[in-house]
């Protein structure tokens, strides 16, 4: 009696485990077909060797999902996975490229003219490349997406002292996104009192450091 018991409790138990197996990550030969599928999929489209990592399944849409790396970039991780429905496959390699891009493009600036910074970021936005094929890559970041520039000097109070000087190294930054042609939705730079925020639109408007006056305003 006490053995049938332990039988049907092992059972059991084992049943859990294969269901929550099943659940998260499918039967084990469509894990590890789908991973290899990930693999051969990127390889082939950017010409290099990639590591797939952390594979998943959604139990619902049935499709797969994974972080992965190259193995010229292993620092930077990104997404690739199946579209619902379709079960076509989609990555992230090239945003990330173009977002590590547009980080370079901008840290020597940001570097010179805000040495004081808190903190900075550089991040994508929104794409440009709406309906691109699978098997088409942009090398040119501004081709591709629209930056967003976030700048925090949470250690720096705006005053009348201090204000041109402020207004003037955000205009040097407006000058370099416009003679540079970089698609920037917006400009943020965050004090401790104040925020400057200028959207792209705005930009074209700025001829002088006097021009980014209005664009100040005490947190609301």
């Amino acid at each position: 009696m006490k053995s049938k018991l332990v039988i049907l409790m092992t059972t059991f138990f084992l049943t859990i485990i294969l269901f929550i197996f099943y659940f998260f990550y499918g039967t084990p030969w469509e894990l590890v077909n789908q991973k290899e599928e990930f693999k051969v999929y990127l390889e082939d489209k950017y010409n290099q060797e990639f590591t797939i990592k952390k594979m998943n399944r959604s139990f619902f849409q049935k499709t797969y999902h994974a972080s992965a790396y190259s193995k010229n970039n292993p620092e930077m991780h990104f997404n690739v996975g199946q579209i619902s429905y379709t079960n076509e496959i989609y990555d992230g390699y090239d945003y990330g490229i173009w977002e590590k891009k547009a980080s370079s493009a901008f840290e020597p600036i940001l570097i010179e003219l805000f040495p004081d910074r808190h903190n900075y970021a550089v991040t994508i936005n929104d794409f440009t490349t709406v309906g691109l094929s699978s098997a088409e890559v942009i090398h040119d970041f501004k081709e591709a997406v629209i930056i967003g520039i976030g700048i925090s000097m949470a250690n720096t109070i705006v005053t009348e002292e201090n204000i041109d000087f402020e207004l003037g190294r955000a205009f040097k930054l407006v000058e370099f996104i416009k003679n540079e042609k970089i698609p920037v939705a917006s400009l943020n730079i965050s004090y401790d009192n104040k925020v400057l925020r200028i959207e792209q639109s705005e930009m074209r408007n700025i001829e002088e450091a006097e021009d980014v006056g209005p664009y100040i305003h005490y947190y609301k």
